[in-house]
């Protein structure tokens, strides 16, 4: 079966992927049970040795300290011992909680170990209560002493005492008293050397002996005591001392007898205390000695496992090592043979390609995948055959769009600057008609004052008109009063009349100012289209204006003949009188329309320098979107130079495109 060389290297690196994985997974799994078998050995068995030989320790403490505290009789030292062996037994806890844990998992060892707590518990229960029965001991052979030392010091007078009371029963002559108390110096001389001496009779039978003898004693020396305190009632005082010292030193429980027999019990007591925990103590310490063992056991086992692991993972990586090489160099000899004499005519094509010569092609035929190699460079020689045919004419084609863009762009930068400086003319005439605007707002306001100047002196001689009204019955004796105020009424009309004059000049002037607003906004087009709305709207007002006021000095005119005629009608006859009061009255009537038609153009010249501020913003607006334009325009001729140049460098490029594709051989 014939292999292709990717068939062939896919299957020799499949081989040695294998074979190297093998390897690697062998030495890995050897490391993981090495690494097992050496945290068992080094960590985990040593942690478990060192925590059980540290238990053993701590309760060996704990029974080092109770045999100390049991040989101390300083009150003192002997707490301190107590509190170490708290301390101990602590630590012997903890220690023993935490190898319980790490015991978890080999339950032989933990069920011993359970073994080793309980027995150890046992014994520390054992050494609390002897700690307390010792301190019991020492304090029941303290008080022993003391009463020992109290008896002696109470007791140093009792023979001269009874001395006394002899010589005193003589005197009176009570033999028998005589006698008791001889029998009672006896019997206290006999306990007394059995109290001095009880101290140091530590065994049961001789205290027991000792025990009955004081009994007897005592006995003897209370009857004896009775008789005489009874024949020698004064004898009482005295004796009955010695009775109760006696008493007390012997029979009662504080005594020095009792308190040494409690000494002695307790004694016993704490020596079959200290033998059990002897003996359990042992215990321990064999139990902890099996725990020991059986772990230096398990940590030779896991040595003996890590070594034959690690033996085995040598000989198994030994023998892939030696195949995969094998596979290794089988493959890379057919690999080389598959490759050399195709490499050396691909070579040899790519080279005669790197010249230009793209009509060179392969003629040998391989087999394996270097053949499918040499036939796409046979057919990646035609196919740039073919290309650099192609960029040949598109290359010409490109220089010779380049050529019409450049010239388009020369066109399209003269086109914008004739823009730009048309926009400029625009702009200016925009300013133009702005100050225009301005001097009609101006002039607007002007009219306005006028107006109300002129509103001022109508109202004024409407006030006159009715003051004549008010007086006209006194018309015929006051006719010269009446022809000087009529005169002075056709003075005021003929100054309203001058007033007109101005207004009517000032319309004319308005009518002009918007004709030339309108003809500014025709000239800018479309931006001043809103501009001349407000320019028509300007001359509308002022056509208005002109007409009321011409209105006014038709009034004013027929005031000055109707005042004229007045003054004639009352210097001719006073019977014209009733007729003067009706002129009077139509003359007041006519000033009042007056006043009206003068808050009218008012309202008119407001109206007009209203228009005029609009049209005023209008303007300014124009005025900085013409500028905007004119900005925009520089940028479209900025932009166009940079066509042209971009052009021209298409042009460049295009040239040496042709220069470097003429080097190819087709």
């Amino acid at each position: 079966m014939y292999l292709s060389l990717i068939q062939r290297v896919i299957v020799g690196f499949a081989v040695m992927i294998v074979l190297v994985l093998s390897i690697s997974g062998s030495a890995y799994f050897s490391e993981v049970r090495m690494a097992d078998q050496l945290k068992l050995t080094a960590s985990t068995l040593t942690g478990l040795l060192d925590r059980s030989n540290t238990m053993v320790l701590h309760m060996q403490d704990a029974n080092r300290l109770m045999l100390v505290h049991a040989n101390n009789p300083d009150q003192e030292k002997r707490e301190q011992l107590r509190s170490e062996f708290g301390s101990a037994v602590s630590a012997f806890n903890q220690t023993f909680q935490q190898l319980m844990v790490a015991l978890q998992d080999y339950p032989d060892l933990s069920e011993k170990l359970a073994s080793v707590g309980d027995d150890s518990q046992s014994f520390i229960s054992m050494a609390s209560k002897h700690l307390d029965i010792q301190d019991q001991r020492v304090e029941a052979r303290e008080a022993s002493s003391a009463e020992l030392n109290k008896y002696d010091d109470e007791w140093i007078f009792f023979d001269q005492d009874i001395a006394d009371l002899k010589s005193d029963a003589e005197f009176d002559g009570i033999q028998q008293a005589v006698w008791d108390l001889d029998v009672i110096q006896a019997q206290g001389i006999g306990a007394r050397g059995y109290l001095q001496k009880v101290l140091a009779v530590d065994k049961e039978d001789d205290i027991q002996s000792l025990t009955s003898e004081v009994a007897q004693h005592l006995k003897a020396f209370t009857e004896k005591s009775n008789r005489v305190m009874k024949a020698m009632p004064s004898s009482k005082e005295s004796l009955k001392v010695y009775l109760d010292l006696l008493t007390r030193s012997i029979s009662e429980p504080e005594g020095l007898l009792q308190q040494h027999l409690h000494y002695l019990e307790l004694q016993k007591t704490s020596m079959q205390s200290m033998q059990e925990s002897a003996r359990k103590m042992d215990q321990i310490i064999a139990d902890a000695n099996i725990i020991t063992t059986k772990i230096r056991d398990m940590s030779e086992t896991a040595l003996k496992q890590a070594q034959a692991a690690s033996s085995y993972s040598v000989a198994l990586n030994i023998i892939l090592a030696i195949v995969s090489m094998a596979v290794a160099v089988v493959v890379a000899i057919t690999v080389v043979i598959s490759i050399r004499r195709p490499l050396s005519a691909i070579t040899k094509a790519l080279g005669e390609l790197a010249s230009g010569n793209l009509s060179y092609r392969i003629t040998a035929d391989f087999r394996s995948e270097m053949g499918i190699v040499v036939r796409n460079i046979n057919e990646l020689g035609g196919q740039l055959n073919n290309l650099i045919g192609k960029i040949q004419t598109s290359a010409q084609t490109v220089s010779n769009v380049a050529d019409d863009s450049h010239a388009m762009s020369e066109k399209t930068n003269r086109d914008i600057e004739q823009q730009r400086r048309q926009t400029d003319s625009i702009a200016t005439a925009v300013t133009e008609m702005e100050s225009a605007v301005h001097e009609v707002a101006s002039h607007a306001v002007e009219t306005s004052t006028e107006v109300e100047q002129v509103t001022t002196l109508a109202n004024a001689n409407m006030a006159n008109m009715q003051s004549n009204l008010e007086f006209v019955s006194q018309l015929k004796s006051s006719l010269d009063e009446a022809t000087s105020i009529i005169q002075n009424l056709s003075g005021e009309t003929q100054q309203i009349g001058d007033v007109l004059t101005v207004i009517q000049a000032i319309t004319e002037q308005t009518n002009l100012l918007a004709l030339n607003a309108a003809i500014e906004a025709a000239r800018a087009g479309e931006h001043g289209r809103g501009f001349a709305v407000v320019a028509d709207e300007v001359r509308s007002l002022a056509n208005r204006s002109r007409e009321s006021a011409d209105e006014i000095g038709n009034m004013i005119a027929s005031l000055q003949e109707k005042a004229q005629a007045a003054v004639s009608v009352v210097e001719d006859n006073q019977s014209y009188a009733d007729q003067s009061v009706t002129q009077t009255t139509e003359t007041s009537e006519s000033l009042q329309i007056m006043v009206e038609r003068l808050g009218a153009i008012n309202d008119m010249s407001r109206s007009i320098a209203t228009a005029c501020e609009e049209q005023s913003v209008v303007a300014k607006d124009v005025a900085e979107n013409v500028v905007g334009i004119s900005d925009m325009a520089t940028n479209i001729a900025q932009d166009a130079q940079k066509l042209a140049r971009n052009s021209e460098s298409l042009n460049q490029l295009s040239s040496e495109q042709s220069e470097l594709v003429s080097q190819f051989k087709i």
